[in-house]
């Protein structure tokens, strides 16, 4: 394994909780994860849950690197760090969530990759991305498994949206019982056609991306939050391929200027990782 340079970004946007985080862990081998978090549903009528000043989200985001941070160097494998962050975010839930419902609890989605001398092992989650471009110039990626269900929250809030006139307040009040409903419905749960995995405390490895690619077939790999990239470009390979090539010529903060100019406010977080 050879790491060449690794380039990173963070950046809330318009965002008032800092749900976006990354990890980078360098050493004999090197591990990298970013995060989306997500709060428990709030609204006007529904005030959020704050735990010392932060969101649920934003402690769930602290929690997840702080984790992997210690873990990482310990536990032989990816999948274990990536167990042991998902079982101390439900000891952080159990003392005030003592329900199973998805939507009573705070979680994040995720992708991370560990690269060591034989191979580029992936973990991922939800709408988190990992893109790996091969030495033959080929490109690969981790799908964006929430994006049906995305597709179908945008489109319930523009219904919402038109029935309360245009007012925003009044719409995330009628969103909130709508989210809660999806989250029960799809959150990890294989079940589903529109289910996709979040580190919640009760994640289901049955729907998570998990790959083993031999290190000496990877020169690059990128992980982002879904803030990092337009929503229409998820799962389009062609799309994917474009991105690659921008991020390996430009660097990641090039990236987050393309997308700020494009009008997307949304949190953005990505790692970048060339090897020879």
């Amino acid at each position: 394994m050879g790491i060449l340079k690794i380039d990173s970004v963070t950046d809330s946007g318009e965002s008032k909780y800092l749900e976006d985080g990354f990890v980078v862990i360098p050493g004999t081998f090197l591990v990298a994860a970013v995060c989306d978090g997500y709060s428990i549903p709030y609204d006007d009528n529904n005030p959020i849950k704050l735990f010392g000043g932060f969101s649920s989200g934003e402690w769930i985001r602290g929690l997840f690197c702080e984790i992997m941070s210690l873990a990482a160097t310990r536990l032989p494998s990816l999948f274990e760090t990536i167990a042991e962050c998902n079982l101390n975010i439900r000891s952080f839930h159990e003392p005030f969530s003592p329900g199973l419902n998805a939507s009573e609890l705070a979680g994040l989605t995720f992708a991370s990759v560990r690269v060591d001398s034989r191979f580029v092992t992936i973990a991922q989650g939800g709408d988190c991305t990992v893109v790996y471009r091969s030495k033959n110039g080929s490109v690969g990626f981790t799908p964006n498994t929430a994006k049906p269900a995305s597709i179908r929250d945008r489109a319930k809030k523009a219904e919402l949206l038109r029935l309360c006139d245009g007012d925003k307040k009044g719409m995330r009040v009628e969103f909130t019982s709508y989210l809660k409903e999806e989250k029960n419905r799809n959150i990890n749960n294989p079940e589903s056609p529109e289910g996709y995995p979040t580190i919640n405390g009760y994640l289901n490895w049955a729907i998570c991306f998990q790959k083993a690619i031999p290190v000496s077939d990877i020169d690059f790999l990128l992980l982002f939050t879904d803030g990092f990239l337009s929503f229409d470009w998820f799962n389009e390979p062609d799309r994917m391929e474009e991105l690659v090539n921008v991020v390996r010529k430009h660097g990641v903060q090039y990236q987050l200027r393309q997308i700020r100019e494009s009008g997307q406010t949304t949190e953005a977080t990505a790692v970048a990782v060339w090897l020879d």
